[in-house]
């Protein structure tokens, strides 16, 4: 299979197994044509918020099927995931929201910034939006972290990768039909 854009993928697992379980998490699962409708309305929501392709888009989630749905909605705009911590204390996480400059925060209180869109967690996406697919963009970076480093003050990692890869071959060591345990962010 020739290299297709994270926005894809989703669809790709969508289309081949909708009702298998993309996503288990503390006794709440969703299957890949779930995780697909819903990606697809957040999607669009992003959109209408703001989301550009290649914005970076910082997701203050905790771990769980939001944080994913989050992620995945953003690279169906062509845009750049941020994660952080949850749990980073305000005077942290608005340093590192000011480095990024992204075009939306997720998991954070609506209106906690002056210039800059906000969503917070447990954000739905209006009933209007449409769950068809979108049209297949490429972030030109895969995800942008964060570290303290030695100085102590954040600094953003972007990555050099684009937000692509060949479904056919292993990815960070990832099974394409097991289970996986996801640390982070």
């Amino acid at each position: 299979m020739p290299v297709q854009s994270m926005s894809r993928i989703i669809s790709y697992w969508a289309a081949r197994q909708a009702d298998r379980v993309a996503i288990d998490h503390e006794g709440r699962a969703i299957t890949w044509g779930e995780f697909e409708e819903r990606t697809n309305r957040l999607a669009r929501a992003y959109s209408e918020l703001g989301v550009q392709p290649d914005d970076f888009v910082t997701i203050a989630l905790p771990n769980g099927i939001e944080f994913f749905e989050a992620c995945f909605a953003v690279w169906k705009l062509g845009a750049t995931p941020q994660p952080i911590s949850a749990k980073l204390p305000k005077s942290e996480r608005d340093q590192i929201i000011d480095l990024g400059k992204p075009s939306l925060v997720v998991g954070a209180e609506t209106g906690a910034f002056e210039q800059i869109v906000s969503v917070p967690q447990g954000f739905v996406p209006g009933e209007h939006l449409s769950a068809e697919p979108l049209p297949e963009l490429t972030a030109a970076s895969l995800k942008a972290m964060t570290s303290g480093g030695s100085t102590g003050r954040p600094k953003l990692i972007v990555s050099a990768q684009p937000a692509a890869w060949d479904t056919d071959l292993p990815y960070l060591e990832i099974p394409q039909q097991g289970a996986m345990l996801v640390p982070g962010p």
